[in-house]
Parts: structure tokens; C-alpha cells; sequence
């Protein structure tokens, strides 16, 4: 069956009125955007000192772990019934769900509590991050996406920064939990605001065909490889039935997947997509994307562990991403829809953000901070010019109808690269520090925050050099994943996209 509402072309943007209405539709939008924006950033600089109270140091990666894997299992879900339903009403459920996640997690006691709590959230956070990109794609002309995209990158930039910082200043100040209540004014903001302003849907044709077996199939699928990727490297803990299991399972849910996916009348990611090659390479570079990505999960850790500062300096540290990647977000859309060229972006922005993480990677523990604020001025640069523009030259790719179904494959294949990244970069780290201080080292509670800082120096000098190895490692390994990226990016086609028309003056 194929979709079951009416697809209108977007608003002629050469009216000044219809322009005004769809900016602040927009607007709306990107509010909800930045509530799943900052919620991924203000917990990052916060979980060292959530494990500390809640749990060890093994806990981290699980922690960041359980929100990205359900919000990538329900990515094409969304995907698929905002195409089916309409955007509004499917950004709407995705407000609720995280708020109810939000405070759930503000109120766990414990780190399995919190970890059921995130991944709630991140059911709602999947849907938050989908259905507005592809709201800005049905609102705006595709010649003017880049500007608009742009602006969305300048929203995560912004949630970069002042996310770590907000986490910061709560737990210095306040308690952790109050990185989870900090989102609720903004999100009933969000609620209300997307009430009152975005159009209400086309009403549907006849009945919704939903691809549901193929739905579970892909959640089982990549839940087993999250799950893969945080086992691998411990069969010597006596995991090896383990891994050996969830590989199978992994391979067996794909398999089913694609033969449900090839007969389904309405399938959850159709596979005629690949046949579009702007699709399959953006789909390749955001899953390579995702994996580097997910490396400066752990940068926050390094700043407070090794380098001894606050949560508070920390992110003021790491503020300069917000100027690199609001800068180089906006200054890439302004031209895309000047020129209606993009691939050059992708290259340069993969190619910058390489050279970021080897610095992270080998500059010395006892350099300056500057240099740290350095690092991270040049990695927002380069983030900046990549994750908008491959979501970009796939819309400008695919059918209108498949609009939706496309823009969340790609995102769902840079969010399972962000998840498996985090969990198989936290198994490397641990078994890095295992490797150093013994079997079982690492896994104890003397990385605590305010253990590690109460040790005495001997001890604590081996530790934090054990723990600045293993960071150094994972940089190491995300700066290997972008230079895949860059390569895979130059597969992209060099399309041009269709002039919009001109704006008339008011």
C-alpha cells in the first residue's frame, strides 16, 4: 500500500507573508530540536559524577548507551508513520514520551533505573531529532534547505556548548538530577508552540498499512549489535557464548529484515532507496560519521579525570564548538543556497574533524587548556559542515513520498554509528586500563571522581596515566572513522540543486 496522505510541494518563499508564517513554523520546530539537542549534551559533562553516585565506572558507556540505541531502533519508525500520519501529530507523541522519560530519570535511584529511564527517553528523543528534519524539508523549498539546515546545525551547536555547561553548573551547584528537570520548561515551550503553529495534516485516504515485522526486526537487529559492540574484546571475561549469540542473532534479524523488507507493500526503509547513490553514500558516511563521533562522548571524562578540571570548567572549555560549528553550519547554507552546490562541504568538514580528534589524541596530558579550546574550536568547524548537508543531498535524491523514510535512514545509520562507537569504545577503554593496572582494575570504584581525586599520588598519578592512555586511544580511533568518511564522501554526486525562486521585496 502505498502512502496513504496527500504530499503538498512546499510554501512559494518568495511571498514575504508565507515566509514569515513558515519561519515561525520553523521556529517551533527547532525548539523541539533543541530540547533533544541539549538533552544528549547536558548529560555528557554530568555522568562522571552520576556514576560516582550511582554506580562504577563500567556503567558509563551504558548510561550514554541506552538513550541512542532506543532512539535509533525508532528511528525509521518514525520515519515512516510521520510520512504516514503527518509530522505534527508524530513530533507531538515524540514531546510527550521524552518528557515522561525526563523525569523518570531526574527521580532513578539506582543505574539500572536510570538506564530504562534514558532509553524512554530516547524513545521520544528519536522521534524529536527525525520528524523535524523532515518538517523543515516539507516547509521549505529544496534550494533554500541549506540555509534552513543550516540553522538547525547552528541549533546543535549551540546545545554543544551550552549543554555541558548547564550540566556543569548543576552539578557544582545543585544536584545531577537537576540536568533532567531543566528540560521541562522548554519541552511544555516546545508542546504548546508546536500546538499552535504547525499546520495540521492532510486528513489520510484510506487505511495505514504499517510495516510491522519489519519494525521489530530492525529494533532486534540493532539491538543485538549495540549489544555486540559493548561484549567485543571480553570473551576472556567468559563472554564468548555471548558474542558468538548476539552475532548470530545480529546476522539472522538483518537477513529476515531484508527479505521481509523486499516483499512488504509498505515497507519501513524500501530498498529501492539504494538505488539512488546520493542515498547510499550518505547512509555509509553518516554511519562512519556516528562511529568517529561517538569518541567525544568521552571528552568530558577526560577533562575532569584527567586534566582535574570542574564540571563547570569543563564545559566552558569545550564552549568554543558552539562558534565553530554555528559559524561553519551557517556559512555552508548560505552558500549551498546561493550556489546549489554541496558536496565540497562534506569533504572539507570530515577532512577538519580528523584533524581535530589526532589532536585530541596526541596532545600531551600537561599541555595548556588552551590548546584543549583549541581542539575544539576545529572540531566544531568540521561538524558543522557535515551532519545538515548529507541528510541535504539525500532529500534532493529520493522521491517526495519516500521523503521521510529516506531522511530517517540516514539518520538512523549515523545514530547506529554514534551507538555501537559508544559502547565499543568504552570495551576499548577498559580493557586498555585492564591491561595496565590488571584484570578487574577497571571496573572498581577507585575511578570515582572523588575517589581518584582523594588517592594518594602515587597512586593516583598511575591512575590518571592509565585512564589518559585509554583516552588518547579512543580519540585515536574516532579520528580513524572520520578519515573513512572523508573518503566515502567523495563518492557523493555533484548535483546541483534546482533554483528557488527569487524573494520579492517587501
Amino acid at each position: 500500500m502505498q502512502d496513504t496522505m496527500t504530499h503538498t510541494p512546499p510554501p512559494d518563499l518568495s511571498d514575504p507573508a508565507t515566509r514569515r508564517r513558515v519561519n515561525i513554523s520553523i521556529a517551533a520546530v527547532l525548539l523541539a530540536l533543541m530540547l533533544s539537542a541539549l538533552n544528549e549534551n547536558i548529560v555528557a559533562t554530568a555522568l562522571p559524577t552520576i556514576v560516582s553516585d550511582l554506580g562504577g565506572l563500567e556503567h558509563l558507556s551504558w548510561a550514554v548507551t541506552a538513550y541512542f540505541l532506543a532512539s535509533t531502533v525508532v528511528l525509521p519508525v518514525y520515519g515512516k508513520l510521520g510520512d504516514v500520519f503527518g509530522r505534527k501529530l508524530m513530533l507531538q507523541a515524540a514531546v510527550v514520551i521524552f518528557l515522561l522519560g525526563t523525569v523518570l530519570c531526574a527521580v532513578a535511584q539506582n543505574m539500572t533505573q536510570l538506564m530504562i529511564f534514558r532509553g524512554l527517553q530516547g524513545i521520544g528523543g528519536g522521534g524529536l531529532t527525525v520528524i523535524t528534519m523532515t518538517t523543515i524539508a516539507e516547509l521549505v523549498p529544496l534550494r533554500e534547505r541549506g540555509r534552513y539546515q543550516g540553522v538547525s546545525g547552528a541549533v546543535f551547536g549551540v546545545a554543544t556548548v551550552i549543554g555541558p555547561l548547564i550540566g556543569g553548573l548543576c552539578v557544582d551547584h545543585l544536584t545531577w538530577r537537576w540536568i533532567f528537570y531543566v528540560n521541562l520548561p522548554l519541552g511544555m515551550i516546545a508542546l504548546v508552540a508546536l500546538s499552535i503553529v504547525l499546520p495540521r495534516p492532510p486528513a489520510l485516504s484510506g487505511r495505514p498499512a504499517i510495516d510491522y515485522l519489519g519494525a521489530i526486526l530492525l529494533g532486534s537487529a540493532l539491538t543485538a549489535l549495540v549489544l555486540l559492540s559493548s561484549f567485543a574484546g571480553a570473551a576472556t571475561q567468559g563472554r564468548s557464548l555471548e558474542i558468538i549469540g548476539l552475532a548470530v542473532l545480529t546476522l539472522a534479524c538483518v537477513g529476515a529484515f531484508l527479505v521481509v523488507e523486499r516483499s512488504a507493500p509498505d515497507a519501513m526503509l524500501p530498498l529501492s532507496l539504494f538505488s539512488f547513490r546520493a542515498f547510499s553514500v550518505s547512509t555509509c558516511v553518516g554511519l562512519t560519521m556516528g562511529i568517529g563521533l561517538s569518541s567525544t562522548v568521552y571528552l568530558p571524562l577526560y577533562l575532569q579525570a584527567v586534566k582535574g578540571l570542574s564540571p563547570s570548567a569543563s564545559g566552558l572549555t569545550i564552549m568554543p564548538l558552539m562558534a565553530g560549528v554555528i559559524t561553519s553550519s551557517m556559512v555552508s547554507g548560505r552558500i549551498i543556497a546561493r550556489t546549489g552546490r554541496y558536496k565540497i562541504f562534506p569533504l572539507i568538514g570530515t577532512a577538519v574533524t580528523t584533524c581535530a580528534l589526532v589532536a585530541f589524541a596526541v596532545v600531551p596530558t600537561a599541555a595548556p587548556n588552551w590548546t584543549m579550546v583549541a581542539c575544539s574550536a576545529v572540531l566544531g568547524l568540521g561538524m558543522g559542515m557535515v551532519m545538515q548537508v548529507i541528510t541535504l543531498a539525500t532529500q534532493n535524491a529520493v522521491p517526495r513520498h519516500q521523503m521521510g523514510a529516506a531522511t530517517a535512514s540516514v539518520t538512523l545509520a549515523r545514530s547506529v554509528g554514534m551507538t555501537a562507537g559508544v559502547a565499543a569504545f568504552g570495551t576499548l577503554m577498559n580493557l586498555w586500563l585492564g591491561a595496565r593496572l590488571g584484570a578487574g582494575a577497571a571496573e572498581g570504584p577507585q575511578f570515582d571522581l572523588a575517589a581518584l581525586a582523594g588517592a594518594a599520588p602515587g597512586e593516583r598519578a598511575e591512575l590518571v596515566a592509565a585512564l589518559s592512555g585509554a583516552l588518547h586511544l579512543v580519540f585515536a580511533g574516532g579520528a580513524a572513522m572520520y578519515a573513512l568518511a572523508f573518503l566515502t564522501a567523495w563518492a557523493l554526486p555533484d548535483t546541483r540543486l534546482p533554483t528557488a525562486p527569487k524573494r520579492r521585496r517587501s
